[in-house]
């Protein structure tokens, strides 16, 4: 094996790595494409006081334990899916 086969070699594996990686960021960014986001409208109570829709502060327990659940939902899919590219 001569060296320009050894180094074609590297080059081609650190090119394939570098392109796989930027089909995944690209997959990632297009999946988010798609969802709806709701516009968030600050509310103000009766002292003037703003306070965003998407604040624990002031909401229930039962919110709070459904904000909670989509939390450890987003964090299991992000795993998933840094176990499907550690995978490849």
């Amino acid at each position: 094996m001569n060296m320009n086969m050894v180094i074609n070699m590297v080059v081609r594996s650190v090119m394939r790595r570098l392109i796989n990686s930027g089909i995944n960021a690209g997959f990632d960014a297009a999946s988010n494409l798609g969802r709806k986001r709701p516009k968030q409208v600050p509310e103000i109570d009766d002292y003037g006081n703003v306070r965003h829709p998407g604040d624990a502060q002031g909401q229930y327990p039962e919110q709070q334990r459904k904000l909670d659940a989509q939390q450890v939902n987003r964090q299991a899919q992000q795993a998933a899916r840094m176990a499907r590219r550690a995978g490849r």
